[in-house]
């Protein structure tokens, strides 16, 4: 249908004057360039990248929304634009209700959670921010799983990804993953002062390689840069704020 818009105006470009043209070929020339930014942007990093889309959201809907309207019979023009308004305002809702909103819920326990104690403690500025109070982990033949039990003490004000370091006897790093918390879906802003919830990284096996630990914790990218987040743990040891966890220290669960 978009296609069928796009069409339809340039099938129109004799009628448009200098000032529209100008506005519909401008329009596409963002839409160009932002997705062959965000085609480069991917290539470079690991991430939800939906997002970057959102500056190419107001040319797309406007080329959309001229060739729609051109499409249009001349006879009740107010009662089909009302229609077609409505309509595109159905879509949105309907999606953010079905969709968006479901995948920022707290994530499904993948495997059995017992929080005690704390076994780090995560701190922004100073002010500690979220406790880890269970470890578990498993592994089948093609990934290995790492869930911890969060507890939020309070709100963060930036974003930060997980990192999960597989590592071997000599503490080489032999598979890792990066990731936002929530399988990608919940950004640490969202989490809520107070609240507990569970949170699986899938890694993937490294073939024929033996890992006896893990090391794990939060970081920032910003200005080009990574920032950490400072760590404590009065269990395990901590590396250039990553926490250094031998497999032997933590409970082994069943295969999500």
């Amino acid at each position: 249908m978009a296609i069928l818009f796009v069409i339809t105006v340039f099938a129109r470009w004799r009628t448009w004057n200098i000032e529209q043209r100008w506005l519909i070929v401008l329009s596409l020339v963002q839409v160009i360039l932002v997705a062959a930014l965000l085609a480069r942007w991917m290539r470079m990093t690991v991430a939800p990248l939906g997002r970057l889309m959102y500056p190419a959201m107001i040319p797309i809907s406007l080329v959309m929304a001229v060739g729609c309207l051109n499409l249009r019979p001349q006879r009740r023009r107010g009662v089909i634009s009302i229609g077609l308004t409505s309509l595109w305002a159905v879509v949105p809702i309907t999606l953010a209700v079905t969709l968006i909103s479901p995948a920022y819920r707290p994530t499904q326990t993948l495997m059995d959670a017992q929080p005690g104690e704390v076994e780090m403690s995560f701190a922004e500025n100073g002010q500690e921010k979220a406790v880890v109070r269970d470890l578990v982990w498993s592994e089948d033949q093609n990934w290995i799983f790492l869930q911890a039990y969060w507890e939020t003490k309070a709100e963060f004000t930036f974003d930060y990804q997980i990192f999960v370091h597989v590592l071997d006897a000599q503490g080489n790093i032999i598979s890792q993953r990066d990731t936002y918390p929530g399988l990608g879906n919940r950004p640490t802003t969202l989490w809520k002062a107070g609240e507990g919830f569970s949170d699986i990284v899938v890694i993937p096996k490294p073939a024929g390689q033996v890992f006896v630990s893990f090391a794990i914790g939060l970081y920032r990218a910003h200005d080009g840069m990574f920032e950490r987040l400072s760590v404590t743990s009065p269990v395990f040891e901590i590396r250039d704020n990553a926490v250094q966890i031998p497999i032997e220290q933590i409970r082994r669960g069943a295969v999500p």
